[in-house]
This record gives structure tokens, sequence and C-alpha cells, in this order.
């Protein structure tokens, strides 16, 4: 038999280790970043410990020593010492403790770089006509955001982005949206809504990612960020130009209410009728005055006056009517924006996958559809 040498030797254990998957728990330890580009530390417990490496850009939250973590990668020996190591290629806080760790961590060094600062900030558009939406297409967040955003405001295009919101593929889903709108071409949203259900500091992760948070920080667009319900705060949150505290509440920010622009226009024509009745009031007012008195003065006063009323009046009446045709614009311009007034007509509108459908290249045989018509809707299948 030949004898090998050290590098053949320690080559033949390395094959037979990688195809060994390496899952394990334990406590940090010597944690440290060398020439800003690998990342060296030992995972340990009660009675054991083991060396640990794995590329720095593999990293996607912020460790410390005496954190808990769950690693996967390939075990080996590394041929220059002949020191047994994992090759991390995941790694994840594990428990509360170590999760609120990793996000104090976080918040910290991108508080010091500014990312929260609130100059940076930008203003939604009053009234945005296309909006872009990062959520799970599946989820009770999504259909609430929906429903709510067309009651409060029917004419808004919903331009959705259907990602994971947790688990493995959540943070690459999330960042690959923002990447999407970032680069896209042609029109793009005024503004994009990032939202997902509540759930635990476990679930929620993604949310308190550094890569999440780099990438709504250089969204070109505005970005709203709605996670949960109020108690949750994420890194996201403090990232994004408007923070909601559900994703219900999302919808209410990025949107009027049709109601209250309505009321607002009737209460200022309302207040105009009102100046103008009260300018005639102390004219006539006036001219009481003057009568009371019975002089020539008085009489040629009351001439100059009654006229200065009929003036006033008739300019009156032609403000009460301008503004009488704004109201009226105003309500045939929403009643027109109205999209259930274009189904009536005998339109529909076609989903596939949670998508509205604008050109036939975006279905395939097989797929289902949902066709909504005015008075209902129905499934079927593309032939």
């Amino acid at each position: 038999m030949r004898h090998l040498t050290v590098s053949e030797f320690l080559q033949g254990i390395n094959d037979v280790l990688s195809g060994v998957p390496a899952l394990i728990e334990g406590e940090v330890s010597g944690f440290a970043i060398r020439q800003e580009r690998w990342v060296f530390f030992s995972l340990k417990d009660a009675s054991g410990i083991v060396d640990c490496f794995m590329p720095i850009w593999k990293l996607r939250h912020e460790v410390a020593d005496g954190m808990l973590v769950r690693i996967a990668g390939v075990p080996g020996v590394y041929a220059k010492s002949g020191r047994f190591r994992i090759t991390v290629e995941a790694l994840e806080p594990v428990g509360e403790g170590s999760l609120r760790r990793a996000f104090e961590l976080l918040k910290q060094k991108l508080e010091q770089e500014g990312v929260f600062a609130a100059a940076r900030k930008r203003l939604l558009p009053r009234f945005p006509s296309r909006i872009g939406l990062i959520a799970s297409s599946e989820s009770a967040a999504y259909t609430d955001f929906v429903r709510i955003l067309k009651n409060r405001w029917g004419d808004v295009e919903i331009l959705v982005q259907d990602v994971a919101v947790q688990g493995a593929d959540a943070i690459d889903d999330i960042c690959g949206a923002f990447r999407w709108w970032s680069t896209a071409r042609g029109d793009r949203p005024e503004v994009l809504v990032l939202i997902r259900g509540g759930g635990s500091l476990e679930d929620i992760q993604a949310f308190n990612a550094e890569a999440v948070a780099r990438a709504i920080f250089a969204s070109p667009i505005p970005v709203v960020v709605g996670v949960g319900h109020e108690r949750d705060i994420t890194i996201a949150d403090l990232v994004a130009d408007l923070r909601a505290s559900t994703p219900s509440n999302a919808a209410e920010l990025v949107v009027p209410d049709r109601r209250e622009i309505l009321a607002a226009i009737n209460g200022h024509s309302e207040g105009m009728a009102m100046t103008l009745r009260m300018r005639v009031a102390r004219c006539r007012s006036a001219v009481d005055r003057f009568l009371f008195h019975g002089t020539a003065f008085a009489h040629a006063r009351l001439v100059r006056i009654d006229a200065l009323v009929h003036g006033i009046a008739h300019r009156a009446r032609l403000r009460m009517m301008e503004t009488r045709t704004r109201i009226d614009g105003a309500e045939r311009l929403l009643e027109n924006l109205n999209p259930l007034r274009m189904l009536a007509r005998g339109y529909s509108l076609t989903w596939v996958r949670g998508r509205l459908i604008r050109s036939a290249n975006t279905v395939a045989r097989g797929d289902v559809v949902h066709t909504r018509f005015s008075d209902g809707a129905i499934d079927a299948v593309v032939q």
C-alpha cells in the first residue's frame, strides 16, 4: 500500500467530511473580523468547542461573544495548520436574548452612520397613482392592505412584488424586490410599502437584517414599512421614510380618504358663502343707519351703497356658481375614478397569481386566472 502525502491524507479526510452537514447550535467565543473579509470565531458548550470560519459577505446579522447562534456549514481540516474547523454557510441568532443583542448592535452601528437621521427621510406624495407593494401575497397583511387602500382611494395602481417575509429566503427576496424597483424602467411606483403581519422576534428577524436596512436606505423611492402589531419595532421601521404601526395603518398613511377630501371641499364652499352673507348684512346695516338719520347726505350714500350691495350680491352669485361647478367636477372625477364603474360598462379585470394581467405574454397554458365582473367573479384555466 502506497503511503499518502500529508496533503493527500488531509484531502481524503475533507472529501469524506464534505458529505456530512454541520448543523450546530452553540455560544459564540473569540469573534473576530480580519482584513474586512473573513470572520473567525468558535462555538462552544459546557464540554466542547469547535473553530468556525466564514466569508464576511455571508454574515447577515450582528454577532458578539456570548450570543447563542445556529450555524450550517461544512466540516473539514485546514491544511496549513492541520486544525479541524467548520466553514460556515449560514448563521442566525437563537433565542430572544441573542436576537435582541443582535438588534441593539446593528441599531447602534446604523445610528452612528446616520442611517436613521430624520433629515434624510422623504415626504410621501399626497395623491399617489402607483404604489409598489412588497409582501407575501398569501398573507392576511396583504389582503388587509389592499382592501383598506381600495376603500379609501380607489384610483391607485398596486404593483406587487411577492416575497417571503420569514425563513431562509426572506432577506434575499426582500432585497431583490428593492433592487428591482430601484432599477426598473418606465413608470416606477411613487412610494414603496413593505409589510408583514405580527410574530415573534425570530419570525420578524428578516426585518432586523442589515442587508434589508441597506436596501431601504438605498431606495430612490420613498419607503413605508408596516410590520405586525404596534409593539413590534424593527430596524426596517427605523430606516424607513415613514413607519406604520400595522399593515392596515400603512394603507391609511399612503393614500387620503376620499370622503374627507369631499367634506373639505364642501366645508370650504360653505365658508365662502357665509363670508359673503356677512358682508351683505353689514352693508344693509349701514344702509339702515343712514335711512334713520334721513338727511340728503344719507340719501346720496344710500344710492352708492345700494349699488355696492348689488355688485357684491352679483359677485357672490358668481362665486357660488364657480364653487358649485368645482364641487360637481370633483364629484364627477371621483365617480369616474371608481374602478367598479368600468366593470359596469361590460369590462372585466383578470388576475393570475395575484397580479393583474396586462399582456397575454404573462400567462401560460394551465394557469388558473381569476376574473372580476361588475356582478361577480369566476375562476378559469388557460387552454
